[in-house]
């Protein structure tokens, strides 16, 4: 745990190291090895995945960001106590209204549409996710329709 604990508290880390990093937590959890509320999964890799999903660079590793959502739903999905561990921040509930009304705006026309149609899918569930837990999330969503 301290090794990957390091690795997901450098400062200039490359996404994929930091992705797999925050996975490996994930998926200790998910063969019970882990639990969610250990400090090394609630906090940092929760936060790198939400971090990672926020990234600016999406064209260049569009199916890594779709795995980061995913993950987070996975994570999420059932462990009330995590949401209250979770920083969500204006940047992330931005980010995912964009993958979902307009993609276009960070992805370049290269694009195929199956990428679109992922990032799209998993932005929605992980906000139907996050809104059932979050009252502000379920009233940004409704200004959203």
């Amino acid at each position: 745990c301290e090794i990957i604990s390091s690795l997901l508290n450098k400062i200039h880390r490359p996404v994929v190291i930091s992705y797999y990093a925050a996975k490996f937590f994930v998926n200790l959890c998910k063969t019970k090895v882990l639990s969610v509320d250990h400090p090394s999964v609630s906090l940092e890799s929760l936060t790198t995945l939400v971090h990672l999903s926020t990234k600016s660079t999406i064209n260049k590793c569009v199916y890594l960001y779709i795995e980061c959502l995913d993950t987070l739903i996975y994570l999420l999905n059932g462990n009330s106590s995590l949401h209250h561990t979770a920083m969500y921040t204006e940047q992330l509930l931005s980010k995912l209204f964009i993958y979902i009304f307009t993609p276009t705006k960070i992805l370049d026309e290269h694009a195929d549409e199956s990428s679109v149609v992922q990032l799209r899918s998993s932005s929605l569930t992980l906000l139907a996710v996050l809104s059932s837990h979050h009252e502000d999330i379920k009233k940004r969503i409704a200004e959203q329709e």
